[in-house]
């Protein structure tokens, strides 16, 4: 469990910085020899600093401390479920891939549209795989995310035709789920004969993070 806490200082003198950042060193080893107690350790520096008198003229501005916390494997799953893009990564000669694609989870499955390239290609000759979804708040204090690895699979014809068919009728309750892969491809050809491609990834294991109020922790 990892917290984080951000103190900003709205009114400071510039004349006495120099004397604060001298004097933060000294009061961060003070505070860490329990000297200070719970106390801020900006404030600490302050005093070390000699800034008694200056204290009444600082406003402090507190955000909430935020905890990060692991997710259980059902939270996990929530998540992809709700998902409809994410960001695939792949690997070849220990050079690393990343990019933004459509997809739709159902079972342990997660199902992506796309046409021949460059992650086509590395996924065909390497094809341990992974999928990352965020989940991020409007002011980005809070935020969820989950990690899929395992193993790509291309649906190919006539072997998984069936299979092929279903994954197109996940997608295709994905408002634009083809754009990403079809844009791609314009860019790098002018032909309209772009063929479509549907591979799913096999899940192997999932792992998520997600930050919330240190008072909603247990």
């Amino acid at each position: 469990m990892i917290a984080s806490q951000y103190t900003s200082i709205s009114i400071i003198p510039h004349e006495l910085t120099k004397r604060l950042i001298n004097g933060i060193p000294a009061a961060y080893a003070r505070r860490r020899g329990g000297e200070e107690g719970g106390s801020d350790l900006l404030n600490v520096g302050l005093r070390a600093a000699g800034f008694d008198d200056k204290l009444a003229d600082i406003s402090w501005d507190r955000e909430p401390v935020m905890v990060i916390s692991k997710m259980n494997t059902d939270a996990c799953r929530e998540v992809l479920a709700r998902a409809s893009m994410g960001r695939l990564g792949c690997s070849l000669n220990n050079q690393p891939y990343v990019v933004p694609v459509g997809l739709a989870y159902e079972a342990n499955d997660i199902h992506v549209f796309s046409t021949f390239g460059h992650k086509i290609k590395w996924m065909r000759e390497n094809p341990k795989v992974c999928i990352q979804i965020d989940e991020i708040a409007h002011d980005q204090s809070q935020w969820v995310s989950v990690l899929a690895s395992g193993q790509y699979e291309e649906l190919t014809v006539p072997e998984f035709e069936q299979e092929r068919d279903h994954a197109r009728r996940l997608l295709e309750e994905r408002r634009h789920f083809w754009l990403n892969a079809f844009a791609a491809r314009r860019l790098k050809s002018e032909s309209d004969s772009i063929v479509p491609l549907f591979f799913r990834i096999r899940i192997d294991s999932v792992t998520g993070l997600f930050t919330r109020p240190e008072d909603d922790a247990p």
